[in-house]
């Protein structure tokens, strides 16, 4: 499978349903094993190890259907971060065999908001 870039700008605070295709160029799907994981991170550019969000597939934070991932940033993750660009990956790992590799990467702009989670 090919590493995809994308982007994207939500609100800051707002619920972000994210999904992407996992097919390769070809149009061929990627295939997952009950031992596999993939992993959401999201951070600050600056920083080297600490991360602001992240998530786990096994989690029960994404859903695989028909060779697509889904999964949600909740009000929670963002509400509280500076207005600013974050960098993400998406990471899939499989540890038997020793094996990662980014499937997706990108910024992650998160914009003002009127209402804060605290005003609500």
């Amino acid at each position: 499978m090919e590493e995809k870039n994308i982007d994207f700008k939500f609100t800051r605070g707002n619920t972000c349903p994210v999904k992407f295709s996992l097919t390769d160029k070809e149009k061929q799907p990627f295939i997952m094993s009950e031992n596999d994981e993939i992993w959401f991170t999201m951070k600050d550019f600056d920083t080297i190890k600490d991360f602001q969000v992240q998530k786990k597939l096994s989690d029960g934070n994404f859903i695989i259907n028909e060779n697509e991932l889904k999964f949600r940033l909740e009000q929670e993750d963002t509400a509280h971060l500076e207005f600013k660009d974050y960098e993400y990956d998406i990471k899939f790992k499989n540890e038997e065999e020793n094996y990662v590799k980014t499937l997706v990467k990108g910024v992650i702009t998160l914009t003002k908001e009127s209402t804060w989670i605290e005003n609500e």
